[in-house]
């Protein structure tokens, strides 16, 4: 398979347009709302592009680190399959680079890639180590699913204006839906102990965030 074969054949099965277009903007929706203030036109459509741009990276990221386990679980996936990867893995660096490069044009620009340097180096860690940590797949899918109110954050560009009041709400809410739908989504995270607690206790904490936000007053100024 040849690489642009391999990119477009990875990028319709892991990266629907359909599916990842509106969870890019919502992710970019949170981080505009954690900034306090209703976004410009040119500050939303910078939020959803690197939204969609940082989302597929990780994505990527996180199909790497699984090739191991998806050939058990998943052997007909495009990567499994795949001779070699590296066309992926460029993939994934010129778009890291070009979203880095945005990063640099935006407030504060130095603090925006040491974030993302730290989450990415965060993450790779954990998947260095999770398996001498003996994480199960539970605490390992909360683990992994972090990175999305980070990059929510990266895509708030009012950095000046974020606060615990607006972007608690905001970024909770990210979380704590994601980690929810994958109790939902996924049996065996669902089936793993003490995931019935944990959910429980999740769909109560994301119910409380509405009050949370009534309590301050509001969310957008």
């Amino acid at each position: 398979m040849s690489s642009i074969k391999l990119i477009y054949a990875y990028w319709r099965e892991r990266y629907p347009v359909i599916v990842f277009l509106p969870f890019s903007i919502l992710i970019a929706a949170a981080g505009a709302a954690a900034g306090g203030r209703l976004p410009t036109v040119r500050e939303a459509l910078i939020g959803c592009v690197l939204a969609y741009t940082m989302v597929l990276v990780f994505r990527i990221g996180d199909d790497l680190a699984d090739l191991n386990s998806d050939r058990l679980r998943h052997p007909g996936r495009v990567l499994v399959q795949a001779s070699n990867v590296t066309p992926i893995i460029v993939l994934a660096s010129m778009i890291a680079a070009g979203d880095i490069l945005l990063m640099l044009r935006q407030p504060q620009p130095v603090a925006r890639v040491v974030v993302f340097f730290a989450i990415s180096l965060f993450l790779a860690l954990w998947y260095h180590w999770r398996a001498r940590l003996r994480a199960g797949p539970l605490a390992s899918a909360h683990v992994v699913l972090i990175k999305y109110p980070v990059i929510s954050l990266l895509t708030c560009v009012r950095w000046d204006e974020l606060s615990q009041h607006t972007a608690l709400p905001a970024f909770g809410t990210i979380y704590l839906g994601l980690c929810i739908y994958e109790q939902v989504h996924d049996r065996v995270v669902r089936e793993s102990y003490g995931a019935k607690k944990i959910f429980v206790a999740e769909v109560v904490l994301l119910a409380g965030l509405p009050l949370l936000m009534l309590s301050i007053g509001g969310f957008l100024r």
